[in-house]
């Protein structure tokens, strides 16, 4: 990391480089103290906040089945029966009943949807439910 800060220290703020690693540091550290990262910002060569905010915005959120999390699943299975134990966490939480426009999508969003399994109905969604997997 130490290389890509002066790397980045000697050009114009338009034209910073930063690695994946970079980027995966900046968004954890941003997602849980944004003070601390503006400070840490201020030591440090690191991304912009909207930088931040359009790598979380290129991510697929779409209702249904993330088909990246089954090819990273599928990635580490063994041949041996015994070392294939994964974990399934479900999760609700409560979210904000409202519709808003999603100019990428072109159609509203907000509404119940069960990810493909149904079509979507006109009812606001009160709740999401996220099921996590991970290789134990």
């Amino acid at each position: 990391m130490l290389w890509f800060q002066n790397l980045n220290r000697r050009r114009n703020k338009h034209g910073h480089c930063f690695s994946e690693s970079v980027k995966a540091f900046a968004v954890t550290v941003y997602y849980y103290s944004p003070r601390a990262y503006n400070f840490l910002r201020s030591v440090f060569c690191l991304p912009s906040v909207s930088s931040i905010r359009d790598c979380n915005g290129s991510i697929d959120s779409t209702p249904g089945f993330c088909s990246a999390a089954f090819d990273h699943l599928k990635s580490y299975i063994s041949p041996k029966p015994c070392e294939n134990e994964c974990c399934l966490v479900l999760d609700g939480m409560s979210i904000r009943k409202e519709s808003t426009w999603d100019s990428n999508a072109g159609r509203f969003v907000g509404h119940v949807d069960c990810g493909g399994l149904m079509a979507s109905s006109d009812t606001l969604a009160s709740e999401a439910l996220v099921f996590i997997s991970s290789l134990i």
